[in-house]
């Protein structure tokens, strides 16, 4: 597993900061208010934070990376379901045509590309300072 899916980017108020901080990472409270998603806020001491501290440009790969990692599973979700479609099928009627199964495939792989394109649209759009929208929540 990628370890950039162990960690949330959080960003303060004016989307000029950004903190790539591992999940299970615990910070000491303090003043300084970050947000991570639509509805997750946290505040933490300033000082604390700093080690994790990361460039717009870092933090924009990163979340192009978990686009990338979503389109990725759905991809392979989608060959484990055709192949364990394809194994189930009973055996007194006809295997579904390969060539229907390549082109299930092909839409899927398709649609997944498309996902992950407007999930990093979206990203880069939310990273941008002044964004009235955050980050999707399952990414950050």
């Amino acid at each position: 597993m990628d370890s950039s899916s162990l960690s949330h980017l959080w960003f303060d108020n004016d989307r000029t900061h950004f903190f790539l901080v591992p999940k299970d990472k615990e910070l000491p409270t303090g003043d300084f208010i970050l947000r991570r998603g639509i509805s997750h806020q946290i505040q933490v001491d300033e000082v604390d934070i700093q080690p994790y501290a990361v460039t717009k440009e870092a933090a924009r790969t990163w979340l192009d990376s978990q686009a990338e990692h979503v389109m990725e599973e759905v991809k392979d979700s989608a060959v484990d379901f055709l192949e364990r479609f394809r194994s189930n099928s009973p055996s007194d009627s006809s295997p579904p045509d390969p060539a229907t199964l390549e082109e299930l495939a092909t839409g899927i792989e398709t649609l997944a590309a498309a996902l992950a394109e407007k999930l990093r649209s979206k990203a880069r759009t939310d990273t941008s300072p002044g964004s009235k929208t955050a980050p999707h929540s399952d990414l950050c």
